[in-house]
């Protein structure tokens, strides 16, 4: 069992309303952290040996994390969720979605890009903004490296886990 793009919407509006200061729930291998503090963490960990990135407000008071039992952040994976291939040259990492939401490039319409194609980027690098329901998250890089592939278009809709950048780690 999953928490469906619909049970979050509710919930995230359940939450605003609310008094609560923080909201960890775990249905089935979906995990969900709210959180009001721009600097808040889920207390939960996953069980991927490697750390998710953390979601980190931009622009909106509340702060939304959906962690599931796979890593956001892939050496490899044996296929995309368009059912191509998704095989990553040597020394690249994906950075991937850390939830569902509509993808952005820039910060608002009209001003530059995050990042650009052959751009160096460090740990705290920030590559996106994910929105949902006029929540925005950035997207840190959480490596060092150079930006090799954008895999997702401004405005799109992507989907937690989804790659949606290639950065290669090593020179």
């Amino acid at each position: 069992m999953t928490i469906s793009s619909g049970d979050v919407e509710a919930i995230v509006r359940m939450f605003e309303q609310s008094k609560w200061k923080e909201l960890e729930l775990r249905v089935g291998n979906s995990e969900l952290f709210l959180s009001k503090d721009a600097d808040g963490r889920a207390s939960f960990s996953s069980t991927s040996s490697s750390t998710a990135p953390q979601a980190r407000a931009a622009s909106a008071p509340v702060v939304a994390a959906a962690v599931a039992s796979t890593s956001t952040r892939k050496e490899a994976a044996p296929s995309s969720p368009a059912g191509g291939n998704n095989e990553l040259p040597p020394g690249c990492v994906h950075v991937s979605a850390p939830s569902l939401g509509t993808f952005y490039r820039s910060p608002k319409p009209g001003a530059p890009l995050f990042v650009e194609l052959g751009q160096e980027v460090t740990e705290d690098t920030e590559l996106c903004l994910i929105e949902v329901m006029k929540l925005f998250t950035t997207l840190r890089a959480d490596v060092k490296g150079v930006v090799r592939e954008i895999l997702a278009t401004d405005g799109d809709l992507v989907e937690f886990g989804q790659p949606l950048f290639v950065v290669q780690t090593n020179g």
